[in-house]
């Protein structure tokens, strides 16, 4: 299943054709939690980002990334609509 993750189909997109001809004109932005765990989240993203930058596959499409301070990657949803200022922030 490693093939259906982002960092595998990253992978074999950069085998086959390059980013940019799998989806012309999108942004993409990779948004994840401070507070996520090093194991399993924040060490695959930054193999994915490593490989986008590096990579002749991305043709030079840019990849924002953005961090949620104070956040793991399952806390914002859940907090929103709460009218609890302090998890909705």
């Amino acid at each position: 299943m490693e093939q259906d993750c982002p960092l595998g189909l990253l992978e074999a997109c950069n085998k086959n054709k390059a980013v940019s001809d799998a989806a012309p004109g999108v942004q993409f932005l990779l948004l994840y939690g401070s507070l996520d765990p090093e194991d399993e989240i924040l060490g695959c993203n930054k193999e994915f980002i490593e490989l986008w930058r590096s990579s002749t596959g991305s043709s030079g499409v840019e990849l924002e990334v953005q961090v949620m301070d104070g956040h793991n990657h399952i806390s914002s949803p859940p907090a929103l609509g709460t009218n609890i200022s302090r998890e909705e922030v």
